[in-house]
């Protein structure tokens, strides 16, 4: 086999080549940003953020990506990247339930390109925002 470069042969370059790629096709058809936010700062929030974040990652099936947090105005917001917020919902509910972690909890989704959230809980919540 022809080395690319010392050391790596042009199998490895295929097998990282076909993984990027299904990476990339699974990202697109994604295509639902689904958003997890209860009261928080960041000195405060921080750890407990992290250690949810991690276990919805291990959690969560692989239809489910969570795609990063952020921390600002008094909440917390978690990311997750899905085609079916119903699904991650269920997951989510059942993930958080056990983390002692559902109270003051909201969730809702949008299109991954952007607009209005659609709220999912609590039921009767009639706004939703990430500032």
């Amino acid at each position: 086999m022809r080395n690319v470069r010392p050391g790596i042969d042009m199998e490895t370059v295929r097998l990282w080549l076909e993984t990027l790629m299904l990476r990339v096709r699974g990202s697109k058809q994604r295509k639902y940003q689904f958003v997890i936010q209860w009261p928080g700062d960041l000195l405060s929030d921080y750890d407990l953020m992290i250690a949810t974040e991690e276990r919805l990652e291990a959690g969560l099936s692989k239809r489910h990506q969570v795609d990063g947090h952020d921390v600002g105005a008094g909440e917390v917001n978690v990311f997750i990247h899905t085609q079916d917020p119903r699904s991650a919902f269920e997951e989510v509910r059942r993930i958080l339930q056990t983390l002692d972690r559902w109270n003051g909890v909201r969730i809702a989704y949008r299109d991954a390109s952007g607009g209005k959230y659609s709220v999912l809980w609590p039921e009767g919540l009639q706004s939703f925002a990430v500032l």
